[in-house]
């Protein structure tokens, strides 16, 4: 029976892990995918996405 809950924590361990180790990207949608245009966090915003494409490789 121990075995059986240490096999349903480690799979829910498994279930949060990729929502925590999110890309630059994932998070920069999460935060601006809907900011108020003029803003600061708007202003903010641009300045991430710039960054973002700057470190993006060009293929």
């Amino acid at each position: 029976m121990s075995k059986l809950v240490a096999l349903v924590v480690l799979v829910a361990a498994a279930g949060l892990a990729p929502a925590i180790a999110q890309s630059p990207a994932d998070r920069y949608n999460a935060d601006c995918g809907s900011v108020v245009p003029g803003s600061d966090q708007a202003r903010s915003c641009a300045a991430r996405r710039e960054q973002l494409q700057a470190s993006r490789p060009n293929c």
